[in-house]
């Protein structure tokens, strides 16, 4: 097996993109972070990891971490035989790695490996279904209206997304989430079911060819069940698909049933499963 890091995202995806993208609702993870990179420069609080094993000359494995997001592994044909190898890289160089996401036949092929050699212990923070859309099941919309969020919103946007990653993840760090939302917002990307007020929200992230995911879909305590989160969610899903895209993509938690259901009703399907898991 032959190891190789790239210097960035365009080395990374010159090696990997025409596989990536032949099953790009899978990848879209992967895929959509990597093409955000070739137009923006952030800064990282760690040093970016892009890199790939290959077997006899052909990808067998690449990974992509951005910190603090999670390391993210894809494994061609469903082999983790290759992780092996990459956890012996990776801790060969000193890598520090707080968290890994992705298919959870290789999450956790890598979280036992990289407990094992490192003393690491891991946790796992959610299981997750990747779902995708290519036609919306138009659902009986509730009173209201879908707009873009505005400048006004922003404080609402910020709440919204501080309660959106404690329903998610259970815990305080949501700062990255409200971020996230500010950025969304101003760039158009943030959008609300109103009646009245604002009573839903969701975000539109991550374009790739010919998909785009949604996100960040929140309802509040007090106005569950009305139907909102189905309006938002829709809505901005034709919304994708009419701008020219062939697919949503949309990540859910395996134990929230409710919006699993939500989700299922108006046209999303399971595609494949993922985890994301924690070394403490």
């Amino acid at each position: 097996m032959q190891y190789t890091e790239y210097a960035d995202a365009a080395g990374f995806l010159a090696k990997t993109r025409t596989i990536l993208e032949r099953d790009e609702c899978a990848n879209n993870l992967m895929l959509g972070n990597c093409l955000r990179l070739l137009s923006e420069s952030p800064v990282f609080e760690q040093p970016p990891l892009f890199a790939t094993i290959d077997r006899d000359g052909d990808l067998a494995l690449a990974a992509v971490m951005t910190p603090p997001y999670p390391l993210q592994i894809y494994v061609e044909n469903g082999d983790v035989s290759g992780v092996d190898f990459l956890v012996t890289e990776l801790a060969r160089s000193g890598r520090h790695i707080a968290s890994v996401i992705g298919r959870e036949s290789v999450g956790r092929a890598f979280a036992e490996l990289w407990s094992r050699e490192t003393g690491a212990a891991a946790r796992t923070r959610v299981r997750q279904l990747l779902y995708e859309l290519r036609s919306v099941v138009q659902p009986i919309y509730p009173p209201g209206y879908f707009r873009v969020a505005e400048s006004g919103d922003i404080e609402l946007a910020r709440e919204w997304a501080r309660c959106f990653h404690k329903d998610c993840f259970h815990d305080g760090e949501s700062e990255r989430a409200v971020r996230n939302a500010e950025e969304k917002l101003r760039h158009g990307g943030l959008f609300f079911w109103v009646n009245g007020t604002c009573v839903s929200m969701a975000a539109r992230t991550r374009p790739t060819p010919r998909g785009e995911a949604v996100c960040m879909v929140y309802t509040p305590p007090q106005e569950r069940g009305r139907g909102y989160a189905s309006a938002v969610v829709a809505s901005l899903s034709q919304r994708i698909l009419n701008e020219g895209k062939t697919f949503c993509t949309l990540y859910t938690d395996l134990d929230n049933p409710t919006s699993n259901s939500i989700y299922r009703r108006i046209g999303h399907q399971p595609v494949a499963d993922s985890v994301h898991i924690e070394f403490e």
